[in-house]
């Protein structure tokens, strides 16, 4: 009879760490996917950003060239 309690507590053990395993993995799945789009996210901004910087050089030098014609 106590054989059989062990075996029993045992079978709970392994199925408890084999869902904590499964919920580990899920877990880090969605750690890894949120990661890249964060660095998607920054890569974005970053180019966004150049792009303003460009853009409001541009508009300096046209400034520069209606002023320069006045």
């Amino acid at each position: 009879m106590m054989e059989f309690f062990n075996f029993l507590i045992v079978i709970i053990l392994f199925l408890i760490i084999a869902q904590t395993l499964r919920f580990v993995r899920k877990q880090t799945f969605k750690l890894k996917e949120t990661q890249e789009s964060y660095e998607q996210i920054k890569k974005d901004r970053k180019e966004g950003l150049q792009v303003q910087r460009e853009i409001l050089n541009e508009l300096k030098r046209i400034r520069k060239r209606l002023d320069s014609k006045e």
